[in-house]
């Protein structure tokens, strides 16, 4: 055991390895007992999921009357390639003839950097930064030119948005283009302008959401590329975490980990999705490296780039930054609590942390201001309260919203959500990780990762410790809500770079004790099942392999083609400008709703809400525009009040 003290805190850190980790390692030194049971144990629990789901498939298999062959054929990509190589892992367990120079080299330039120049350290990391930034590029592109539909004929990036969170995002950025926080509402008929996560009252017309995600797209939205903005995100959050995996536990830690975070499906599917998670996702990189870096230096740089990082974070999800940050916060409280330091360096440590989050919640506040008229009062709330009180966050939300139901509620969508129980919030816990480790890589590599971690890392360090807890403090975070989210997982979104680092600290420590047994052959098959994780997500053989991938994009892209039917639709039909389209709701579709406006509400064609024998108050309050009527059921689009305005001589 390594004892490092901080005189000028009064902080003791320790650093723990083994003395096989402290010299260069060599071939041929046996595994421990307690090594050999931490192995074991992990290929049991792989070993136990894998078959739950087996014999789940043999079992619906065998009841539709498939036979045998249909176990060659209805493959459950969760479980059933991961069979095969278990069924490999007797070979792969042989030793081979002892290579010095192959665990030398493993454990002194990727592990540690050992005997390296500064130079030379540097080049080596930039290049491998730069060839994960490549790789998360060309992942998230990949997606976006997904051809889509039956025929394949359109691309994936090439459609509107599909949910209505996506719209709002794009509207707060344009209001933002504007100059401006919030804009006026119509200043006669607000209600016809109702517009799904917009808040739209008491003269007030704003996105609901918090205003992060806004100010980081409305640049990309400009020039009219805002998916752009993600895939940036994305790549910086690759880059960061390959950094992140250096300063925990080496250059192999990040290189799995930013390539982990680079190859991710679900991941790149959410850098295709206007949504807060990737600006979100980037804050927290931002976060977790500088405080990282804070607390093996106490630089108040690193601190107040670490301050920065979860401010920007908690201006585009709120909650999820506060789960993320909350044990790193208790961590510097304690620690400064227990420092002997004077105070005025305790109140240093603390500023350097601190006032960016205060600067944070000052720019909170006067948008919250500027969008509900109270300070303390955010526009998510607000839009809650008025629309949807059934979806309030808490257990019991249907009984409570119940009682505060007023004029304005979308009863349809309001009706969607389900009445939180301890039984449904241990459901969407369950149901949150599984998707999560599924969608981030798959549940066998990063099931046999934990246990290495946590099993083969004694004693645990705080920093993974507190990497750990960021991953629980997020799920319990959103245990009071109760949706389990976009594809399962949604809420718990950010804890993806989290979870691959746990991957690659285990991943590290398993192929070290391989490496010291000259079992050669184990790394290659632990790529084999990270392969195995990664190629049927992605590979699409139609006719016999249907992916995660391609099936979550057409999923998504139902919706992006209906939107672009009802634009196509209106392009055609509308022959006389300006205009304002009336839309008859489909009630029996929630999820679309093509009430969409620009925020300043001056476009040739605005969209409104149809009500009732409408058609001749709308006209009097738009003399000097055609007002048309589009049936969501129907899809089709028809002339009812032409324009009133007087043609010039």
């Amino acid at each position: 055991m390594i004892t490092l003290k901080i005189p000028r805190f009064g902080i003791v850190t320790h650093f723990s390895h083994s003395q096989t980790e402290l010299k260069t390692l060599s071939p041929d030194i046996p595994a421990s007992d307690f090594e050999r049971r931490v192995q074991c144990f992990a290929l049991l629990a792989i070993v136990v999921y894998v078959l739950v789901y087996e014999l789940s498939r043999c079992s619906v298999i065998f009841d539709s009357g498939l036979g045998v062959g249909g176990l060659l054929i209805a493959w459950d990509v969760r479980s059933t390639p991961f069979l095969i190589l278990l069924a490999l892992l007797p070979i792969a367990c042989g030793r081979t003839k002892p290579r010095r120079w192959m665990a030398e080299f493993v454990d002194t330039q990727l592990i540690r950097g050992a005997d390296e120049s500064p130079s030379r350290k540097q080049v080596l990391d930039i290049a491998l930064s730069l060839a994960i930034a490549g790789t998360s590029l060309v992942t998230s592109w990949s997606i976006s030119e997904r051809s889509i539909g039956e025929r394949g004929l359109q691309r994936f990036g090439d459609l509107p948005p599909a949910y209505h969170d996506e719209y709002s995002y794009l509207f707060q950025a344009k209001t933002f283009l504007t100059g401006r926080l919030a804009n006026p509402s119509h200043p006669t008929v607000p209600e016809y302008f109702d517009q799904m996560h917009v808040l739209n009252d008491d003269g007030v017309f704003a996105s609901r959401y918090f205003p992060g995600t806004g100010a980081w797209m409305a640049p990309f939205v400009a020039i009219g590329h805002p998916r752009w903005g993600h895939w940036l995100a994305g790549l910086l959050t690759a880059v960061i975490t390959f950094w992140i995996g250096r300063e925990l536990d080496g250059r192999l830690s990040g290189v799995i980990a930013g390539f982990g975070v680079a190859v991710s499906p679900g991941i790149a599917i959410f850098s295709n999705l206007l949504l807060a998670h990737h600006p979100t996702m980037f804050g927290l990189a931002v976060f977790q490296l500088a405080f990282l870096r804070f607390m093996r230096t106490r630089n108040m740089r690193a601190g107040l780039i670490a301050g920065c990082g979860l401010s920007f974070a908690m201006l585009c999800r709120p909650m999820t930054a506060a789960g993320v940050g909350l044990p790193f916060g208790l961590w510097i409280m304690w620690t400064t609590f227990r420092s002997r330091e004077p105070i005025r360096g305790r109140v240093g440590c603390l500023a350097a942390l601190g006032l960016p989050l205060l600067v944070g919640f000052m720019v909170l506040a006067a948008y919250n201001n500027a969008t509900t008229h109270n300070a303390l009062q955010t526009p998510y709330q607000k839009y809650t309260d008025i629309y949807t009180p059934k979806h309030v966050y808490g257990f019991n939300n249907v009984i409570r919203g119940q009682q505060r139901i007023g004029q304005k509620v979308i009863t349809d969508y309001d009706d969607w959500a389900e009445n939180l129980t301890p039984e449904l919030a241990a459901k969407n816990v369950k149901t949150r990780l599984l998707a999560s480790w599924n969608w981030i890589l798959a549940a066998v590599p990063l099931l046999g990762a934990v246990i290495g971690l946590v099993g083969l890392h004694r004693p645990l360090s705080v920093s993974w410790r507190l990497v750990i807890a960021a991953i629980v403090c997020l799920h319990l975070a959103h245990l009071p809500y109760w949706y389990d989210g976009i594809m399962h997982w949604h809420y718990v979104f950010e804890s993806a770079p989290l979870w691959l680092l746990v991957f690659a600290g285990g991943s590290v420590r398993f192929i070290r004790v391989w490496l010291r047994e000259s079992r050669l052959r184990l790394p290659v098959w632990w790529i084999g099942i990270v392969a195995v994780a990664l190629i049927p997500q992605y590979v699409h053989v139609d006719g016999f392999w249907q992916s995660r991938v391609h099936a979550e994009v057409q999923s998504t892209a139902f919706a992006g083609r209906k939107h672009d039917t009802f634009r196509k639709t209106v392009a055609a039909e509308i022959r006389q400008l300006p205009a304002i389209v009336l839309v008859k709701r489909n009630h029996s579709d929630l999820h679309i709703d093509y009430v969409i406006n620009e925020p300043t509400l001056d476009a040739e064609i605005l969209f409104g809400r149809y009500r009732d024998d409408c058609e001749s108050e709308v006209a009097r309050h738009f003399p000097a525009r055609t007002i048309y009527v589009y049936d969501a059921k129907t899809h089709r689009c028809r002339i009812v009040v032409a324009s009133q305005r007087k043609e010039g001589p």
